[in-house]
């Protein structure tokens, strides 16, 4: 009867375990924040070498090979340098509608490939790859990235893999959906996934509102992340959509309780190694009143969830790129749009 009883009781308490582990995996996770320290400017690098004045929108590290600055400007749209020395190289592209111009690009959607730049011409739902070198862009080929209902445009585009891309859902009522897949060239939609976290409280633009968020994928292709803007939670998503983890952050560096305008983080960007974001952690009100109201927080996190390392750093940078090779991080403020500014992470 002992063993009998004994039996039992062991298969109970696999059985407890099995039931505890995947309401872990599939429920709210909360994690402690790491606390911030201080984080000085290691070198300043001014952006003027050509004379053409700067206005820049955005900033990649392509393949430990290039930094890549993207210019709001009419002509050379932009500009290329080495790493990790950071000499200028050359500017290339212009705005229009001639056969080698760029037209309805959104700047603010570029991902990188392999060898090059995945540009978005949102107005007519078409990917062009181009190959970058030391001396310009080389256009390799286009591919259209539609499906059937798609109404907007696409909201934060992001490559997975050469053949998996994924986007907001945008605004469909119809939907609990967070995020829609595509394919090039399919015209169909490969899967929807994630599920807004009010449920059905809201619908359209009020949603996509209130659930904004920032994403990015992990360049080989496995993992995906999306932090929400007014949430201090983030998701991470396998390739096929599917949830690894949902995390809650409990944060000693939040004292006040933040309102439904509070802004957590900004910017989210990655390489094969780490997770990193940019946090302004204050309100839209505050920071439409005084732009220059906040002390950026650049956080670094493992794909696995993790904190690493959270730094509070002395210039008020707005975008920013990483690399893990150089451990080197490079950015940008629209208050002094001349110069980059390089941290060392320390990894």
């Amino acid at each position: 009867m002992n063993k009998y009883i004994f039996l039992i009781s062991a298969l109970i308490i696999s059985i407890l375990a099995f039931v505890s582990c995947n309401s872990a995996n599939n429920g709210v996770t909360s994690i402690k924040a790491s606390n911030p320290v201080n984080a000085s400017a290691t070198e300043t690098y001014t952006l003027q070498e050509d004379n053409n004045p700067i206005n820049p929108s955005n900033i990649f590290n392509l393949n430990n090979e290039y930094l890549i600055v993207i210019n709001r400007a009419d002509q050379g749209v932009f500009r290329v340098y080495n790493l990790p020395e950071l000499d200028y190289l050359y500017s290339w592209g212009r705005m229009g509608r001639g056969p080698d111009e760029l037209s309805f690009v959104s700047l603010s959607q570029i991902n990188t490939t392999s060898s090059g730049l995945l540009l978005l011409e949102n107005e007519l739902a078409q990917l062009k790859y181009y190959e970058v070198t030391d001396t310009g862009f080389v256009f390799k080929k286009k591919a259209n990235l539609s499906y059937p209902s798609k109404k907007q445009p696409f909201n934060n585009l992001i490559r997975v893999n050469d053949s998996t891309y994924y986007a907001r859902y945008g605004y469909d009522k119809t939907t609990d959906k967070e995020f829609i897949a595509l394919r090039p060239e399919l015209n169909e939609v490969l899967f929807t996934f994630g599920t807004y976290p009010g449920g059905s409280d809201l619908t359209g633009p009020a949603r996509s509102q209130k659930y904004s968020k920032v994403s990015t994928a992990q360049p080989q292709g496995e993992l995906f992340v999306s932090f929400y803007r007014h949430l201090n939670r983030f998701k991470i998503f396998n390739y096929e959509g599917n949830l690894i983890r949902y995390i809650s952050i409990n944060d000693d560096y939040i004292t006040d309780d933040p309102s439904e305008d509070y802004i957590f983080r900004t910017i989210a960007t990655s390489t094969n190694e780490h997770i990193y974001t940019l946090g302004v952690f204050n309100t839209e009100e505050k920071l439409s009143q005084d732009p220059d109201n906040f002390t950026p927080i650049i956080e670094i996190w493992s794909w696995e969830g993790k904190p690493i390392k959270r730094l509070k750093i002395d210039q008020k940078i707005h975008r920013f790129a990483v690399s893990d090779k150089y451990e080197t991080l490079y950015g940008f403020s629209i208050f002094d749009p001349s110069k980059i500014v390089t941290y060392k992470l320390d990894l």
